[in-house]
């Protein structure tokens, strides 16, 4: 049930983004929705018409550090399989992002990749527990917040975030 769920769920966003491809740019065979900006396969930025529910194109290998940074607009994305990197802070401090569903190609998920996304309590993988811990993910990607101490500042653990696996749950 649950992943006849995440399956629903990634096909409505899909459904949804293509709808944002009208003004978009090509990338050789990647269709690029004009709300963001690539350098060849990887995404760098995303521009202030962003949609609430985001699809990352099929073609696209990383999302680049700061990629979506402080982007509020954005509730939920789904990464496809194509993608195999998700740098360091790449959804960083997204306030209202509340789910991701991550495609199985993904082998490393980088530093605070999620840090300060306070509404985050929700991973979809679409590979099962042993490929899930198979990713390499670098010094906590999820469930923590920043604080700032005049000239310097911690993270520390909020919160946990279940993945949601084919074969069964974990906690972050």
């Amino acid at each position: 049930m649950k992943l006849q769920k995440m399956m629903f769920a990634a096909v409505a966003v899909l459904a949804i983004v293509c709808a944002g491809c009208k003004d978009s740019e090509d990338a050789g065979s990647i269709r690029i929705p004009a709300y963001l900006r690539v350098d060849g396969t990887e995404i760098v930025d995303w521009r202030a018409d962003i949609p609430a529910e985001v699809s990352i194109p099929d073609g696209i290998t990383a999302i680049n550090d700061n990629a979506f940074y402080d982007c509020d607009r954005i509730h939920s994305v789904f990464v496809p399989r194509s993608v195999t990197y998700i740098a360091e802070k790449a959804f960083y401090s997204c306030g209202s992002l509340e789910s991701i569903t991550i495609g199985d190609g993904v082998t490393y998920i980088g530093e605070y990749a999620f840090a300060n996304c306070p509404d985050l309590k929700d991973v979809y993988y679409n590979g099962d527990l042993e490929q899930w811990r198979a990713v390499e993910k670098y010094n906590k990607p999820f469930g923590y917040s920043r604080y700032d101490r005049g000239t310097s500042y911690y993270y520390t653990k909020e919160r946990d975030v279940t993945i949601h696996c084919t074969d069964g749950d974990t906690i972050e």
